[in-house]
């Protein structure tokens, strides 16, 4: 009892780094600063905890401060306020205790991870930082996970994009031959939520994936079910013609003479091409 307490208390503890690190991040994010100067005037190359935050800093930042930064990182003509250079540091600080925190929850050979991670799964406060660590479970590890993974993968909540991107790193070969079967139990009464999100995850695998599944959505008694059937099959279409389109111009781009193109796609309508859950909004779940 006192080893599953033990184990336990770990998890939390992993839990509680990458929820401080968010919060921190969260604050700079928030905060009316001027973050480019900010990363300007603190980031040093040679510190590898402040490269590993800056780097995953980033993907949050606008279009045009990720470019201010490649193009100018070195540019130091300013002097830091003091209290956003505590944002920084606290931070960076945060991040490198979940990091810590992290590889020891990983390194301990005594811990049933994927026990622990499978209950943590349906904890929604816990959710997020499992999901982070699943990508550096072993193979049999993730396996094992799978279908609770999937069982996530088909319903609207906060970690849905998160989630749809762990299923996406496991081996493309084994998706195809195992994904329909541990899919099956969440479609046989499923509703026009599983579908469409199903759906989504299915038609960034493989085309004949959710070709199948959108053929199988239309045979339904369910009117919604159907529609989101009928606008992903649309959509794959769509997608096809735009890939024959795409070799075509590339096929009469490379000919020095003037033949016609081999594919010829015209009228190509984009009216129904809805694919992304419009019912249930991440933000208003869990």
């Amino acid at each position: 009892m006192q080893g599953k307490g033990k184990n336990m208390s770990i998890l939390e503890d992993l839990v509680k780094s990458e929820n401080d690190y968010i919060q921190a991040r969260q604050r700079l994010l928030n905060a009316t600063v001027d973050r480019v100067k900010l990363i300007k005037q603190n980031f040093n190359l040679e510190n590898s905890d402040q490269c590993r935050t800056y780097l995953r800093l980033m993907e949050y930042l606008t279009t045009d401060e990720r470019e201010d930064l490649v193009n100018d990182l070195s540019n130091n003509t300013h002097t830091a306020l003091s209290w956003e250079r505590q944002l920084w540091d606290l931070l960076v600080k945060s991040e490198k205790r979940y990091f810590i925190t992290r590889k020891k929850f990983l390194d301990n050979k005594s811990i049933d991870r994927t026990n622990l991670i499978q209950k943590a799964l349906h904890n929604p406060d816990q959710r997020g930082t499992c999901l982070q660590v699943m990508e550096h479970l072993t193979t049999d590890e993730r396996k094992y996970l799978f279908s609770d993974l999937l069982d996530l993968s088909s319903v609207a909540h906060a970690d849905l994009k998160l989630c749809h991107q762990v299923v996406l790193s496991y081996p493309h070969d084994w998706l195809l031959e195992n994904i329909e079967e541990r899919a099956e139990p969440l479609l046989i009464n499923g509703s026009y939520e599983e579908y469409r999100c199903l759906l989504e995850l299915y038609s960034r695998i493989d085309r004949n994936l959710a070709q199948r599944l959108a053929s199988r959505a239309i045979q339904q008694d369910d009117l919604d079910i159907i529609e989101a059937g009928e606008d992903f099959r649309e959509a794959i279409n769509l997608r096809t013609q735009e890939t024959l389109l795409e070799a075509s111009l590339k096929n009469e781009k490379g000919n020095s003479t003037n033949k016609t193109p081999f594919f010829k796609i015209v009228g190509v309508s984009r009216q129904r091409s809805r694919t992304t859950i419009q019912r249930s909004q991440p933000n208003e779940l869990d």
